[in-house]
């Protein structure tokens, strides 16, 4: 524990206050998203002016139960560690700011303490995520459909699961920082994360920093390219939180779209290697950036073969390019795919009528 600094990063005060929320409502009973949105709610009532709290983000210590970690904004991101008096001294972040010793409403003594918790803050992050929130840590995506995104739309993709009951979270981006926003947004109903695309120039040093990541998708990748870069890939995640991950092999670039035939000779040849993909993606002659201007009942009939193929692999299609399609095209996709899907969405900014278009 540091020394306290003369100008601390919010008021002891507030902080306070929202500790004796948090230990009056939650102490003995379970975290659950109900109990934290009643926790939101009372904090909305007291008007904070130094912070603004994430109650989504709270979790009790996996040791200690009287001692609780939440994410707040004071001056900067912080994560404040809030621990009755009594509990020992917390030992996850050995140079936690002390922000005052004070008692709750109810009489009882509690210490808080603070880390800086901004997006760039990897260590905190990872710490918190694997030793205290393991549900908010990504996982593979499998057989499940995804629409994925480049900025943490987590809110979006909370609403889209409320209404169809799907869970289509998947972002492309910084691994630290799409897990600072699923912690900060309370998303804890799983998702995947992807580095972006794998180059042949660029693939073998993005992999190894990449330890965290769920998803990996090559591009202009020879077949005994991509071999080598799964196997790659499974070392590198032999380090990581999670080791499991999904293998995406792009067929765009040929300049021409891809037949069932192609299809089912590329899946077969990675499955006997022992290295088959859960996810495909063919060319199926989009353009970024442009509309559909081919026929759609070709289209729907190609998607369908193509699907039935990926599925006879165990296998999703994964659908690229994603800017400039219409929603006629989005409705073709997830009918042809029987909805089962993975759509990158590129700049389409809608999530929520793009997602009401694939399970349309």
């Amino acid at each position: 524990m540091t020394p306290v600094p003369f100008d601390l990063p919010l008021r002891p005060a507030e902080a306070g206050v929202l500790a004796g929320l948090i230990f009056e409502h939650a102490e003995g009973k379970r975290l659950s998203d109900d109990l934290r949105s009643r926790i939101t709610g009372l904090a909305v009532t007291r008007k904070f002016e130094s912070l603004v709290p994430y109650i989504g983000s709270l979790e009790r210590d996996p040791v200690h139960p009287s001692s609780y970690y939440v994410a707040v904004d004071g001056i900067v991101p912080l994560l404040l560690h809030m621990a009755s008096a009594s509990a020992p001294t917390g030992s996850l972040y050995a140079k936690a700011l002390l922000i005052g010793r004070m008692r709750t409403p109810r009489g009882g003594e509690i210490v808080i303490n603070s880390v800086p918790f901004a997006s760039t803050d990897h260590e905190n992050i990872r710490k918190y995520a694997e030793q205290v929130g393991r549900s908010f840590v990504p996982r593979p995506q499998g057989p499940q459909s995804a629409i994925a995104v480049t900025t943490p739309a987590f809110d979006a993709f909370r609403a889209i699961l409320k209404k169809r009951g799907t869970n289509l979270a998947s972002v492309t981006g910084e691994y630290h920082a799409v897990l600072w926003a699923a912690i900060r947004a309370g998303w804890r109903e799983g998702y995947t994360v992807s580095p972006g695309h794998l180059l042949p120039e660029t693939a073998r040093q993005t992999i190894l920093k990449s330890s965290g990541y769920t998803r990996f998708v090559t591009e202009r990748c020879s077949p005994a390219l991509n071999e080598q870069l799964f196997d790659l890939i499974r070392q590198a995640k032999a380090r990581g939180p999670v080791r499991s991950f999904d293998f995406e092999p792009t067929l765009h670039g040929a300049g021409a779209t891809t037949s069932p035939a192609e299809l089912a000779a590329v899946l077969d040849t990675l499955k006997r290697g022992g290295r088959a993909p859960q996810l495909v993606a063919p060319d199926l002659g989009f353009q970024a950036d442009q509309p559909y201007a081919g026929s759609l009942d070709e289209l729907a009939a190609r998607v369908k073969e193509l699907a039935e193929v990926a599925r006879q692999f165990q296998c999703t299609l994964s659908i690229h390019n994603g800017s400039g399609k219409q929603p006629a095209v989005h409705e073709i996709i997830g009918r042809a795919t029987l909805g089962r899907f993975n759509y990158e969405a590129g700049a389409e900014a809608e999530i929520a009528t793009l997602a009401d278009n694939l399970l349309a």
